[in-house]
């Protein structure tokens, strides 16, 4: 759902576009450990990733549009949709960094 909530706010809003896609990742993390049970996709532990993902995509993806929206701050324009995609892009590739480091890190106390 949020993902097709993606897709449908691409042209008229990027960037509530980008902030679906976002909470489409988080939502999908959590199904693949909570609902599924998978814990590594790779060397990559999906529970540690999905947490990270909440911290760095998840708080910012609420709080600053809504003190955008609150300041009449908010903008449609496609440059804005951009930033914040390479901004979710940068969050997801922290999360996954981040949790394959914890998982590097528990192998080698192991």
């Amino acid at each position: 759902m949020a993902l097709y909530k993606s897709v449908l706010s691409i042209g008229p809003d990027p960037l509530f576009a980008v902030i679906w896609l976002a909470w489409a990742l988080m939502w999908l993390g959590l199904f693949l450990s909570d609902g599924l049970g998978l814990r590594r996709l790779g060397p990559v532990q999906v529970p540690v990733a999905t947490a990270w993902l909440m911290l760095s995509a998840g708080i910012p993806s609420s709080t600053i549009p809504a003190l955008f929206a609150q300041n009449e701050r908010w903008s449609t324009s496609p440059a804005a949709g951009w930033t914040a995609l390479c901004v979710l892009a940068a969050a997801a590739g922290f999360s996954c960094w981040k949790a394959r480091s914890t998982w590097r890190s528990m192998q080698e106390a192991a």
